[in-house]
């Protein structure tokens, strides 16, 4: 007798990774989830989420009844079914998504999601020619502040800048292009080592810092040593 396989729940559409969990919480079923952002907008009114449960190879629902954030990432979620600390237990190594559209917009047009700042073109503000890409958003909490992962050309050398308007005047959402200066010459030269900030945390979302233009464009070393 063949057995008739399980129906696979419809898959969102651009699910957007918010969390990992990491353990359970209690006696009553709570998780701990590590979120990829600091301050995880989403759970004021937390939408419809997807799971992806180790040894699953798609997508399922699953449903927000409560949750508390800790501090930094640290989010405690209740979710539906999940009622005792054995199935809590159950869901450890679990990604968490929403799906793009259930998102909440961004509070203010310098904060960005990684997800629309990964694959813009970096463009060299004094000659518009394309450094490269960028990758991804990262933070330095020892700094303080957003930085970009960019891959140049022609080598696809990664090296990290400073996420502010003093070194990325213009971000253009619709181009899908950022573009950079003052840094020029150091990403167009690849004997050149910046320094990079210590252990920066690649994250889900991040703001462009403003910086006084009337200083001038400070040395790049005062922002990533």
């Amino acid at each position: 007798m063949t057995s008739t396989p399980s129906p696979v729940s419809p898959q969102p559409h651009n699910p957007i990774h918010v969390g990992l969990v990491v353990a359970p919480h209690g006696i009553a079923g709570v998780v701990k989830v590590k979120a990829t952002d600091d301050e995880p907008d989403w759970l004021a009114q937390p939408p419809l989420m997807w799971a992806s449960r180790k040894g699953e190879t798609t997508l399922n629902p699953c449903k927000v009844l409560g949750g508390q954030w800790l501090k930094n990432s640290v989010v405690f979620l209740t979710l539906e079914g999940v009622t005792t600390r054995t199935k809590a237990e159950a869901w450890v190594g679990a990604n968490l998504y929403i799906a793009q559209a259930d998102l909440p917009p961004p509070p203010d047009q310098d904060s960005y999601r990684a997800f629309e700042l990964e694959g813009m073109t970096a463009l060299a503000a004094d000659t518009g020619e394309t450094l490269g890409t960028v990758t991804a958003l990262a933070y330095s909490r020892g700094k303080g502040q957003s930085f970009l992962e960019l891959t140049l050309l022609p080598h696809s050398i990664v090296r990290l800048i400073p996420f502010n308007h003093t070194f990325v005047p213009q971000v253009d959402r619709e181009a899908k292009t950022i573009t950079v200066q003052g840094l020029e010459d150091f990403l167009r030269d690849e004997a050149v080592n910046l320094p990079k900030p210590k252990k920066p945390k690649f994250k889900g979302k991040g703001k462009r810092q403003v910086n006084n233009p009337a200083k001038g464009l400070p040395p790049i070393q005062e922002h990533l040593e």
